[in-house]
């Protein structure tokens, strides 16, 4: 994509950025970046080797509410692979039914398949953090779980509710 195209689209390679990855670490500056799928900061910062140095810094990354096949293949290839059995019987042909065998075998697999990824729920996230295993974990919807409610005051935007200055907070 041309230069004046990606201005236009408000997409534009940030230097300025990449510099503060790299240098502000040992300063304590954090960088939040928030990106659709993995194709557009790909477009963004110019292919594969210039992301990977973005994904390969972070802290933790979290995926959710996947629809592009590429990134639901990277979740997949990142979170690695898992061995599972497989039982399998054999039925040899022309032979007499106390001729069959049976056997397990440990074979590898796919922790998640990307046509999984693909399925999750859109409440469901995948979070990868330094050093750890994936994480799949459901996001906190507050207003369905009780624990949560109790902390939050009456929701002045609501009919019915409280006016503005006399919501009351839960104590935490």
């Amino acid at each position: 994509m041309p230069n004046a195209d990606r201005k236009c689209l408000g997409v534009t390679y940030l230097r300025i950025l990449e510099t503060a990855r790299d240098a502000g670490q040992k300063y304590g500056i954090a960088l939040t970046m928030i990106f659709q799928p993995i194709g557009q900061m790909r477009e963004a910062y110019g292919g594969r080797d210039a992301t990977s140095k973005w994904l390969e810094s972070a802290s933790w990354i979290s995926f959710a509410a996947i629809n592009d096949p590429d990134t639901a293949d990277y979740i997949s290839k990142r979170c690695g692979d898992t061995t599972v059995e497989v039982d399998q019987t054999n039925h040899p042909t022309g032979m007499k039914e106390l001729s069959r065998s049976r056997s397990r075998q440990l074979s590898r697999r796919p922790l998640i398949m990307p046509h999984e990824v693909l399925r999750m729920r859109s409440d469901e996230q995948i979070v990868f953090t330094a050093g750890n295993p994936p994480l799949r974990c459901g996001r906190a919807i507050w207003f369905r779980r009780a624990d949560m409610k109790a902390c939050v005051g009456t929701n002045r935007f609501h009919k019915g509710g409280a006016p503005p200055d006399q919501v009351q907070r839960a104590s935490p």
